[in-house]
């Protein structure tokens, strides 16, 4: 009987996540909110079948971070239209910033 061999990676989609996108178009953008601009810096990207959360900080070293929360239909252009009207500084706890979200 011939040996049967499977690779696993073989059946893996080598095509990046969503997540993977738009955390890579996010890291290192400067984003300007007409007086202040700032870098945003990616620490982590979490997600579910619907939303994501994105770590991200102003700081390279992620101190005074706060999280992205994306809806399902949100893309990076939706995430640096919200970065564009708020300055990490000036968020209140939580520190949670809504792109795209119902409001209900």
């Amino acid at each position: 009987m011939p040996y049967l061999r499977t690779d696993l990676s073989a059946l893996r989609d080598p095509s990046p996540s969503r997540a993977d996108i738009i955390a890579t178009e996010l890291d290192h953008r400067r984003i300007s909110d007409g007086e202040r601009t700032w870098v945003v810096h990616v620490f982590g990207v979490h997600g579910d079948d619907r939303d994501l959360w994105i770590q991200v900080s102003d700081n390279p070293d992620g101190e005074d971070g706060f999280v992205l929360h994306l809806s399902a239909w949100a893309t990076a252009q939706h995430a640096v239209a919200a970065l564009s009207a708020i300055h990490p500084h000036d968020l209140s706890y939580p520190r949670v910033v809504p792109v795209m979200q119902r409001t209900c």
